[in-house]
């Protein structure tokens, strides 16, 4: 007999506290994971860019900063815009958790590309023509790694065992 939080013995289904924890998961870090993973990105491009006019004693506080204070202030718009998307993604990921004793990857990464999609109709809806493709790429980088990191940590979390 498993855990809680294991999947159910003998019936192949997880638990309806796996489905929520499995769905809070989600909605609790994936747009933490998503602002991360942008900020990461766009420091490295910044400290390139550094790189690439030979000021390499701004390489370190270009990522350093980037990273911790970007994500700092970003983290306010990552759930704004962030926590219906990740609700959504998880509650996929929950429901075909519970479906299938774990969190596919298909059907996870392609709900994340459906509401980024969403989420870049409101932007543009709000952001000015010529930070349209910033705000796309960013989005599109936040959900689908948000996604990723979240699917790894639910994988290894409840595992079957």
């Amino acid at each position: 007999m498993k855990d809680d939080l294991g999947a159910a013995s003998g019936t192949g289904h997880a638990t309806w506290q796996r489905t929520a924890a499995v769905w809070i998961l989600f909605v609790a870090l994936g747009p933490f994971f998503g602002a991360l993973s942008v900020n990461i990105l766009l420091s490295v491009m910044a400290a390139m860019t550094a790189a690439a006019g030979e000021d390499y004693g701004a390489m370190g506080r270009l990522l350093a900063g980037g990273i911790v204070i970007g994500t700092i202030v970003s983290l306010p718009i990552a759930y704004g815009l962030g926590l219906a998307s990740a609700a959504g993604v998880g509650a996929v990921a929950a429901i075909a958790d519970r479906r299938k004793g774990t969190v596919p990857w298909p059907a996870t990464l392609f709900s994340a590309l459906i509401f980024w999609l969403a989420v870049s109709a409101l932007a543009m809806a709000i952001v000015p023509p010529e930070g349209w493709p910033i705000w796309a790429a960013a989005l599109l980088a936040a959900h689908l790694l948000g996604t990723t990191i979240c699917v790894l940590l639910a994988r290894g979390m409840f595992a079957p065992r």
